[in-house]
C-alpha cells in the first residue's frame, strides 16, 4: 500500500534577486536594445529609422551600466559591454543603411521619379552605344 502523504523536501532557495536589492537597469536595458537594433536592420523594411535610436541609447546605457557596475557593485559589467558593443554594431549599420537608402532615393529621383525612367535611361544609353560602334 502506497503512502498517501507527500513527501517533503528541503524548500529551494529563492532564484530570483530580492525584490528590494540594487539592480543594473542600465546595463539590462542596453543588452536588450543593442542586439534589437541589428535586429530592426536585417528584419524589418525601413527599420533602420528605428534601430538607429535603439543603438544610440544601447551605447548610452551600456556606458552607465559599467560606471554603475564599477562604483555600486551592482553587477552585470559583462551585459552592459556585450549592450554596448551590439549598439556600437547596431548604430553603425543603421548609419550605412540611412546611407545606402539617401543615395537610392537620391539616384531614382534624378532618373524620372520611377524604376523604369531608370530602366528606360539604361535602354537609351545601350542603343546609343550601338549606333556610335555602327
Amino acid at each position: 500500500m502506497a503512502d498517501p502523504s507527500p513527501r517533503r523536501g528541503p524548500t529551494p532557495g529563492r532564484l530570483a534577486p530580492h525584490p528590494h536589492a540594487e539592480s543594473n537597469i542600465p546595463a539590462l536595458s542596453a543588452v536588450f536594445l543593442g542586439p534589437l537594433s541589428i535586429l530592426l536592420i536585417f528584419l524589418s523594411t525601413g527599420g533602420f529609422f528605428i534601430a538607429l535610436p535603439c543603438g544610440i541609447a544601447a551605447i548610452v546605457l551600456g556606458t552607465i551600466g559599467i560606471r554603475n557596475a564599477d562604483r555600486k557593485d551592482v553587477g552585470h559589467r559583462p551585459l552592459a559591454r556585450i549592450g554596448r558593443f551590439t549598439g556600437i554594431v547596431g548604430t553603425i549599420l543603421s548609419v550605412i543603411a540611412v546611407i545606402v537608402f539617401i543615395v537610392v532615393a537620391a539616384a531614382l529621383h534624378s532618373t524620372e521619379h520611377s524604376v523604369s525612367g531608370l530602366v528606360d535611361q539604361v535602354k537609351d544609353e545601350i542603343n546609343n552605344a550601338k549606333s556610335q560602334n555602327r
